[in-house]
């Protein structure tokens, strides 16, 4: 009999305790329900485009690119005067530089002889074995003249021919196509008239008026 009213009275505290569980977790759910239903309602509340509008997104400036700044000097720089001396009316005028002819001509006391050759060109004197070299030298082309006992080159026949008299001598022509040469003798001399063109025509006129200027002293 003890027994089975201690068994009930445990059946009905056990019960007492599940409903009161049921109660608590209700009533939380209630609350929750109620949180939820305040905030829907809230957000039903604010402005549309508010809702859609995305926030902006942000811009850093790289650390390392330089900011310009302005920088002051304390006085401005000043500007230099241009002074202008003006010349008293009685002095004399500046004479001006006389020009450099475009040929002038060369003469050698040692070998006995004259030409006129293009200013810009370069004079070289160089003794060799055979004579005496004088080259007129030019990036585009030289003009040399040997003078000696001995030819400066060697070639097995020289035919002399009036066809091309230099200083009044017969002489023999060699022509290829980048250059042309002239031998002339007078007494022991033998004389070459070395012109190396490259087929320019310029330097061939050149060459030509070089030739013709050619005297013997």
């Amino acid at each position: 009999m003890y027994y089975k009213l201690m068994s009930q009275n445990r059946t009905d505290i056990t019960y007492e305790n599940h409903n009161s569980s049921y109660i608590i977790l209700t009533v939380i759910l209630v609350i929750l329900s109620l949180v939820g239903i305040f905030l829907f309602f809230q957000i039903r509340s604010k402005p549309a485009n508010m809702a859609l509008t995305p926030s902006p997104t942000p811009v850093f400036e790289e650390e390392n690119t330089p900011t310009p700044r302005l920088i002051e000097t304390d006085e401005p720089t000043a500007v230099p005067s241009i002074i202008v001396t003006l010349a008293p009316t009685n002095s004399k005028p500046t004479a001006l530089p006389t020009p450099t002819p475009e040929y002038q001509k060369f003469s050698s006391s040692t070998d006995k002889f004259s030409l006129t050759y293009h200013s810009s060109r370069t004079l070289y004197q160089d003794k060799e074995y055979s004579g005496n070299r004088y080259t007129f030298y030019s990036g585009q082309g030289n003009i040399a003249v040997h003078v000696g006992s001995q030819w400066s080159w060697i070639y097995p026949n020289r035919e002399f021919t009036a066809d091309l008299q230099v200083a009044g001598k017969n002489t023999f022509v060699y022509k290829i196509d980048s250059q042309t040469i002239v031998d002339l003798e007078n007494g022991s001399q033998k004389i070459t008239i070395q012109c190396v063109h490259n087929g320019s025509a310029d330097i061939i006129s050149e060459c030509d008026k070089l030739i013709s200027s050619f005297e013997l002293l």
